[in-house]
């Protein structure tokens, strides 16, 4: 059991260090620039032998800045998401706190895409923009592969933020 509570920590954890994409709304480079005050969390995905989903119900005023330079900072306190896990037959469901793991590192804005290299961790991840306008925020990371700790899964995540 504590091997599939890391994998889902790693899951959140690696869904949670993205920031913003780009939209059909006419959102812009510069609509992306600014602080952005994090307010939808799910991820969802199968692996060997199961299916686990991930909500956000306490985003601990998680705020990421997006500066003009391509980076990034964030701040705030921890953040609360509740687990559900279907593994062999047996669902668990767990509420986990965890620390604001966004960190810092570089944004790059490509089309509908926003790359983010997070400083502490070494994957960079491409992020698809679904919605961009000058006070909404919404990012979707698709088909995601996974190996943690020799799991292997792949999960769908969805992030949202208000200006």
């Amino acid at each position: 059991m504590k091997k599939f509570k890391f994998v889902l920590l790693f899951l959140s954890v690696m869904a949670m260090s993205v920031a913003c994409s780009s939209d059909d709304d006419g959102g812009s480079e510069a609509d992306l620039v600014g602080k952005w005050k994090a307010d939808l969390f799910h991820i969802e995905g199968d692996f060997d032998g199961g299916h686990f989903q991930a909500d956000g119900i306490d985003f601990g005023n998680v705020i990421v800045n997006f500066k003009e330079d391509g980076t990034y900072s964030s701040e705030g306190g921890d953040f609360t998401v509740e687990f559900t896990i279907n593994f062999m037959g047996m669902e668990i469901s767990e509420q986990m706190t965890n620390d604001n793991p966004l960190n810092q590192g570089t944004w790059e804005k490509i089309g509908n895409t926003l790359r983010i290299t997070n400083e502490n961790d070494p994957e960079v991840y491409d992020y698809k923009i679904d919605k961009l306008t000058s006070k909404r925020l919404e990012l979707s990371l698709d088909d995601y592969e996974v190996d943690a700790d020799g799991v292997e899964g792949e999960f769908k995540a969805k992030l949202g933020f208000k200006k």
